[in-house]
């Protein structure tokens, strides 16, 4: 009933093709990318296995994940991760962040987790940050968006639209689709546990989840505490669902 710990995540086709896309903006030193997608649908995980990919000589990376920092306590976490001092006015902290970045020799992306939690302000300092280094030196960082699908709404605001213009390519992650199942579960479980559970009942499963991993791993994993010897059939699976109101 364990998944499997490691490294390795399953390839589902829209984790490949995001996978694509952010190499593509890699490489083409993209100002700004943007992934969507609902909470357990693998955002993160897509972020994780992308860090352990790239070339580290060439590229380096700053990770954030959410808390809407206000936009000096942005900076100032900008300046802390390139072991800068810290300035007292926001101006000279940006300053000193864009003169860093024209001297090193690595193309630095930042990762911002659960940007939707971001305030529009915190926002447009970045944009601004971005665009003062582009007039010195074209793009000299990379920031990735990671947010639910709400942020898309926010970003098409007044004051944001420039910001979501310039994110490319823009990524939304679904899900699997459902003839992936067997083998995602195949690849995070023993197959002789998985087998327990009917094509009826995985179909059940699939439409509950709306074919996000998380959501499914987290079901099965309490399924199968339940059910550990037992079949698992379409009927346990509905009254599993409604006994526990998931």
């Amino acid at each position: 009933m364990k998944q499997k710990i490691g490294s390795d995540y399953f390839m589902f086709k829209d984790f490949k093709n995001a996978l694509n896309n952010l190499d593509f903006a890699l490489n083409q030193k993209s100002p700004f990318a943007l992934i969507l997608g609902d909470s357990g649908v693998g955002k993160t995980s897509l972020l994780k296995h992308f860090s352990n990919s790239i070339d580290k000589s060439k590229f380096q990376i700053i990770y954030l994940s959410g808390h809407s920092p206000t936009p000096y306590a942005f900076v100032r976490f900008l300046a802390h991760s390139l072991h800068l001092p810290i300035r007292a006015s926001m101006i000279d902290a940006s300053a000193l962040i864009i003169q860093t970045l024209q001297m090193i020799p690595y193309h630095l992306i930042i990762f911002i987790d659960e940007a939707h939690t971001f305030n529009t302000q915190t926002l447009l300092e970045i944009k601004q940050i971005s665009e003062s280094a582009f007039l010195s030196k074209q793009n000299l960082f990379t920031v990735v968006f990671s947010a639910l699908p709400s942020f898309k709404q926010k970003l098409l605001s007044p004051d944001l639209y420039p910001l979501w213009r310039r994110c490319f390519p823009k990524i939304n992650i679904t899900g699997l689709i459902h003839e992936e199942l067997k083998t995602f579960l195949d690849f995070y479980y023993n197959k002789a546990l998985t087998v327990k559970i009917s094509d009826e009942a995985l179909s059940v499963i699939f439409e509950h989840s709306k074919g996000i991993p998380g959501i499914i791993l987290s079901f099965i994993n309490d399924l199968l505490l339940e059910y550990p010897d037992g079949n698992i059939s379409k009927n346990i699976v509905s009254e599993f669902i409604s006994t526990n109101e998931i």
